[in-house]
């Protein structure tokens, strides 16, 4: 299986994913209650798990980004 400290890292990353898709948290908020123990922590390992950094994949993904690739 997979060691617990990486199923901890990929559970914060999802957690992380749904707070900025769905709130209009800050990033640093965002690293509090997902418990990361810094923001650069937060940033490489979002970006290691995910492969586009936290301010890309809320673009990517809020519903407001949808609509207008929609509109085109």
């Amino acid at each position: 299986g997979m060691p617990i400290s990486a199923l901890l890292q990929k559970t914060r990353v999802e957690e992380a994913c749904k707070l900025l898709i769905n709130t209009d948290y800050t990033v640093g908020h965002i690293v509090e209650l997902c418990g990361f123990s810094d923001t650069k922590n937060f940033y490489t390992t979002f970006k290691k798990h995910i492969g586009m950094t936290p301010k890309q994949y809320k673009l990517n993904n809020t519903p407001s980004s949808r609509k207008k690739e929609s509109e085109q």
